[in-house]
């Protein structure tokens, strides 16, 4: 037992020192999923992808327009997401990918909403 005594005492630690020295992460790791409204063409594929239901599409009225616009809605459950990437994959527009870094531990339940750009909505009923 003296033996191993005197030889951690002369060694280094085992573990990193967090805050200073970061681990790596390694390639194809599954981070946060970042979406990236300017790209989604609101076909539903990412919806339907999903095993666990934390992406719906969802259209809604704009009621803070005098117009009444429709606005398209994707919402995001953080907390039902698996990191699975089946909606990355089934996208065909890449507009979501999965980060290389995780994503940040919550205290509070909040869902992500986008407003997607509605530019189709808007030329089919100017045609």
């Amino acid at each position: 037992m003296l033996g191993v005594v005197l030889r951690n005492l002369f060694t280094g630690p085992v573990t990193r020192r967090y805050p200073f020295e970061r681990r790596q992460y390694f390639d194809g790791s599954r981070g946060k999923l970042l979406f990236h409204p300017e790209y989604c063409e609101f076909c539903g594929e990412c919806e339907r992808a999903c095993p666990t239901g934390a992406i719906e599409l969802d259209t809604a009225w704009d009621t803070r327009r005098q117009d009444y616009s429709i606005v398209w809605l994707r919402r995001y459950d953080p907390f039902k997401c698996i990191f699975c990437g089946n909606c990355v994959e089934a996208c065909p527009y890449g507009a979501i990918e999965l980060a290389e870094e995780p994503a940040a531990p919550g205290y509070r339940k909040e869902i992500s909403v986008d407003e997607i750009p509605n530019w189709q909505w808007t030329e089919w009923v100017a045609s």
